[in-house]
């Protein structure tokens, strides 16, 4: 009896053990699962397996949009793709990176890994400054140690808002303050193309304009569409039973959307022609019209020598998302009729624009009218007729221009003008780019900037692009201290109206026109491009660097489909049997519109993905010469 027990009791052994890694098997599966990065093919948008347009915003009793409406809206507009949560790059970073690289990263010991700690730990005492010290091991992004440290200055001029105004708020409202939110930004973008849309449509069928105000560029009246009526709704429900002067009830069928399109006066700084929007929503077709609710956009156009300027804005901020930073405000591209953009210069508000000489090329540039018709209609002209059956600035045989539209974030502010300037100076300080070398110590650099510049600077790398410095296209959200309501419902509740509101700063990444630069193109700007051997840049944002890893995991785990022999590690590189730059190729160009990447070019983002690559290799070279509180910041 025994002898027969002792098998059963064998194999009822084996089987618990085998049910158990089974199991352990579907859990790992299961988190990695979770952590998986979208990489939808680029017609799957087509094909109908990810929706096109965002889910309904605020108000949700107005009339169904049409398929047309959908269709007219959701062109060119890339699908947001499910981005790896913060807990989920933690826990990678934790449970895989740090077990597979720790041995071969740095151990104590050494002269520059003792210096390096010593540098760090003076950085950080001269920002608490005497301040009950926080706890460092919280700080994730630098938004938390701005919260740490920075103490918000009054509020200019506070908005005063009384009981009696009708507020109307929309979708594009939600849209201010980095870090963005995918649902809000495909909301806000979906309501623009709706009402553009919806007013060169009107122009169409009737070219003059209905404004009998002064001229200010293109301009005019349409009914708010019956499809955006959705992303809107009142901030006080009681301001539904208001009345105007000739007794119409204030509902979304008595709204008008002013739109507006003029040209953004050029500085000393501005070296192309620009254009800018506003929308405006109110109760009368009467000039100058009462806005209920606002929304503006800066509008960029091809032209010489910059004309992919517009298709590098759209992409910056795909690939902004794609990496899961937010910090690009919506951006998008629209047709819009080269009759329009003529009316808007022939109808500018500002009649005399004087022309730098740093913009006057000859004759032909001599006055602000000859610059834009040279630059500008002429060129889309130009390559319009040249084109060999595909358009690529252009479409219509060249009557519409592709141009880029962002929302114009309020209260941004030059980076060296707001709480988060840095000491930076041509003269007194040279070289700003030691100050992500661990052993540098000449200036103590706030924390907070330090690591907001980090991923500034890894972000231009990836781009490819050398147009920003400290004090160069480097720009704060300004944080300051309210009192009052600030017509947030969240905020503004009843019986609590004077209450203190901090708004504390962050970083905003605008103006990417130059990006996505070929492979031989000069990035002398940015420190992570310098040649091996000259280069310093060993302080990387860390909740980037981190995600990056993560994103690369299930990029090779996906390519290889566990072929065997193939093991990703950040300190370690399959070569012969994974192509790490068409990897981050491929998921770079993932959902970007094929107009988007006609513009661009493949070769763009095959040098972006290579970049990516060389980017991850200096920081494993760093966390094997320097401390991992050093390398990573904050």
């Amino acid at each position: 009896m025994r002898s027969c027990q002792r098998p059963n009791v064998r194999r009822r052994e084996i089987i618990m053990t085998f049910a158990s890694f089974c199991l352990l098997l579907l859990i790992l599966n299961s988190t990695y699962t979770m952590m998986d990065v979208a990489l939808p093919p680029h017609d799957a948008v087509e094909k109908g397996l990810f929706p096109k347009r965002p889910p309904p915003y605020i108000n949700s009793k107005t009339e169904k949009t049409t398929e047309k409406d959908e269709e007219e809206a959701s062109s060119s507009m890339m699908v947001p793709q499910e981005a790896i949560s913060d807990e989920a790059v933690r826990l990678h970073f934790f449970q895989e990176v740090l077990l597979k690289c720790s041995d071969k990263w740095a151990a104590a010991g050494g002269i520059n890994y003792t210096l390096a700690k010593k540098v760090r730990r003076r950085r950080v005492a001269g920002l608490l400054g005497g301040k009950e010290s926080p706890n460092l091991s919280s700080w994730w992004s630098y938004d938390d140690v701005i919260r740490d440290t920075v103490d918000p200055g009054p509020c200019a001029n506070p908005r005063k808002q009384t009981q009696e105004e009708i507020v109307l708020t929309h979708a594009c409202d939600l849209v201010s303050t980095p870090p963005f939110n995918d649902i809000y930004d495909a909301a806000c973008i979906h309501l623009a193309k709706l009402l553009l849309t919806a007013a060169v449509a009107s122009h169409r069928k009737q070219p003059e304009s209905n404004v009998t105000g002064p001229p200010a560029g293109w301009q005019i009246f349409i009914p708010l569409p019956r499809a955006a009526k959705r992303y809107f709704s009142w901030d006080r429900s009681k301001n539904m039973n208001f009345n105007t002067k000739k007794g119409k009830s204030v509902d979304f069928s008595n709204l008008y959307v002013w739109v507006q399109l003029d040209i953004l006066v050029p500085y000393l700084d501005q070296r192309t022609i620009k254009f800018r929007s506003k929308l405006c929503f109110c109760l009368e077709v009467k000039w100058p019209p009462k806005c209920l609710a606002r929304m503006a956009f800066i509008v960029k156009v091809p032209q010489w020598q910059f004309n992919k300027d517009p298709f590098a804005e759209v992409a910056a901020f795909a690939v902004d998302r794609k990496l899961g930073m937010r910090r690009v405000p919506p951006t998008f591209l629209f047709p819009i009729p080269l009759a329009i953009l003529q009316v808007a210069l022939n109808q500018r508000s500002q009649r005399y624009i004087h022309m730098p000489n740093f913009f006057v090329r000859g004759a032909e540039t001599k006055t602000y009218e000859k610059w834009v018709q040279n630059d500008v209609f002429l060129f889309l002209q130009t390559n319009a007729e040249r084109g060999s059956g595909s358009e690529v600035y252009t479409r219509r045989g060249g009557l519409e221009a592709w141009c880029s539209f962002q929302i114009k974030i309020p209260n941004v502010t030059p980076l060296l003008s707001s709480p988060l300037r840095v000491p930076y100076g041509k003269e007194k300080i040279p070289g700003w780019h030691r100050w992500f070398n661990p052993l540098y110590k000449e200036v103590v650099v706030p924390h907070a900037s330090l690591a907001a510049l980090s991923e500034q600077v890894m972000f231009d790398y990836i781009l490819g692009n050398g147009d920003r410095s400290p004090n160069k296209n480097s720009f704060v959200v300004s944080g300051c201290q309210q009192w009052g309501c600030l017509g947030d419902s969240a905020i503004c509740s009843k019986g609590n109206n004077n209450r203190s509101v901090s708004d504390f700063p962050t970083i905003v990444h605008l103006d990417h026109g130059l990006a996505f630069r070929r492979e031989n193109a000069s990035l002398g700007n940015n420190p992570l491009a310098k040649p091996r051997g000259r280069q310093t840049f060993c302080m990387f944002y860390k909740p980037l660097l981190w995600r990056l890893w993560s994103i690369e995991k299930q990029l090779t785990r996906r390519h290889a489909n566990f072929i065997s022999g193939v093991d990703w590690s950040p300190c370690e590189e399959n070569v012969d049997v994974v192509n790490r730059k068409n990897l981050w190729t491929n998921f770079l160009m993932a959902n970007i519109s094929s107009i988007v990447c006609r513009a661009v070019g493949k070769k763009a983002f095959e040098a972006s993905g290579k970049r990516i690559v060389r980017l991850l290799q200096s920081a494993n070279e760093c966390l094997s010469a320097y401390p991992l509180e050093v390398v990573f910041l904050p």
